[in-house]
């Protein structure tokens, strides 16, 4: 295996570059999927029937702490990416063991939002409004599961072998859909929350 010094250990083999290019067009489909269901959204957030609409039942503190605390995961995660670069194994492997807590935490606030919500009386059966909505943040928050799993594994994997060029680019490809995560969790903020509670 020829290794490209010039480039991060994570690009260093052309099989790296295209595991890389690769996941940007796996990256592309999963955009397709989450613009499909935003604008499902859309067009059914109106159609509330005898259920509640997002201002009777969105609560901007819980929202705003799941944004703060994935925002802060994806900052981490970048400084996970350059501890890796440079070399730190023992760095890297902390703030990407912060960025899994961060993500755990994400969850049992969206768990706990689902909870709340069924309990209001917003189920799937309930409306259209409240059928797209649950969806839609069930697809971001079964994502997010993946993610915990995937990167508990990354973790384990950089432990047992350290900082080679597989690991480093597996673990580069799992920034980037983290990251990725964020980047739709702030259009759903955006769009379904704010939007829903004006």
């Amino acid at each position: 295996m020829k290794l490209d010094h010039s480039q991060p250990l994570e690009y260093s083999t052309k099989q790296n570059d295209l595991n890389i290019f690769g996941f940007w067009i796996f990256l592309g489909a999963e955009i397709m999927l989450f613009a499909t269901l935003f604008t499902t959204y859309f067009v059914l957030e109106n159609r509330t029937g005898n259920g509640p609409t997002g201002a009777d039942i969105f609560e901007i503190t819980p929202v705003l702490i799941e944004t703060f605390v994935l925002l802060t995961s994806s900052f981490v995660i970048g400084l996970g990416v350059h501890a890796m670069r440079i070399g730190n194994k023992k760095a890297m492997l902390a703030f990407f063991s912060i960025t899994i807590l961060l993500g755990l935490v994400f969850l049992g606030f969206e768990i706990d939002e689902f909870v709340t919500y069924i309990h209001d009386g917003a189920s799937l059966q309930t409306s259209a409004f409240t059928a797209i909505l649950l969806t839609t943040l069930g697809t971001h928050g079964a994502h997010v599961t993946f993610g915990l799993f995937w990167g508990t594994a990354i973790i384990l994997q950089v432990k047992k072998h350290g900082l080679t060029p597989e690991t480093t680019n597996k673990s580069f490809i799992f920034s980037l859909y983290w990251h990725f995560l964020d980047v739709v969790w702030i259009f759903i903020f955006s769009f379904i929350y704010l939007k829903g509670m004006m």
